[in-house]
């Protein structure tokens, strides 16, 4: 129960907010291993983080005709959260976010 709590805390908060920096495998969206982020260093040190990291500009989503999404990291990070809750993680390859719209995830989604 811990372990998944703590895998949550890992992959969820403390990524998303810039905290930690994860290393995952690209055939399966496992998280292999993690490290503070400058971001995270700096708040540690209890200064404020600088914030070249963050790009203002929003990058488009492409949705294929099969259900597929591809998200550049530049995409709005609401949008890519939005997205994750009702399509399923294909997993992160060629410098793109991959989800795929299928009846489970929509299913799950209803939940």
């Amino acid at each position: 129960m811990e372990g998944a709590l703590i895998k949550f805390i890992i992959g969820g908060p403390l990524h998303w907010f810039g905290v930690l920096d994860l290393a995952m495998p690209e055939k399966e969206p496992i998280i292999s291993a993690f490290r503070i982020s400058a971001w995270g260093r700096s708040l540690l040190k209890f200064q404020l983080p600088l914030i070249p990291e963050i790009q203002i500009a929003e990058e488009s989503v492409t949705i294929r005709a099969d259900g597929r999404l591809r998200i550049p990291p530049g995409a709005s990070r609401v949008g890519r959260y939005l997205i994750a809750r009702f399509c399923e993680w294909q997993g992160f390859k060629d410098s793109f976010y991959r989800y795929k719209l299928t009846p489970t995830s929509l299913e799950e989604a209803k939940k």
